[in-house]
């Protein structure tokens, strides 16, 4: 578990609350004045980052990204939606 704290410029502190198994970042909770603001869910697949799905404080879907790795094991895609917004972008890594 571990804490950080971060300060806006209105002087509003944020704290991220993060839960690790095996060495791998679970899920992380933002708190604004005591109270939840975010959750991000990390699901993983043979130790590598699969997806990121997060949640407002009423555990509503904000954004989800999906990770796709190439045969070597290398990040090639990263798939982001934003419900908010209404924003969808894919993000490609190419490799020399």
């Amino acid at each position: 578990m571990s804490w950080i704290k971060i300060f806006s410029p209105n002087d509003t502190s944020y704290i991220f609350k993060s839960r690790y198994e095996n060495g791998l970042l679970m899920e992380q909770t933002g708190y604004e004045k005591g109270f939840v603001t975010s959750t991000k869910v990390y699901k993983y697949e043979e130790e590598k980052l699969r997806n990121v799905i997060q949640f407002d404080e009423n555990d509503i879907i904000k954004i989800t990204s999906y990770y796709e790795y190439d045969s070597k094991g290398n990040l090639s895609q990263i798939s982001r939606t934003n419900k908010y917004m209404g924003l969808s972008e894919i993000i490609k890594y190419y490799y020399q």
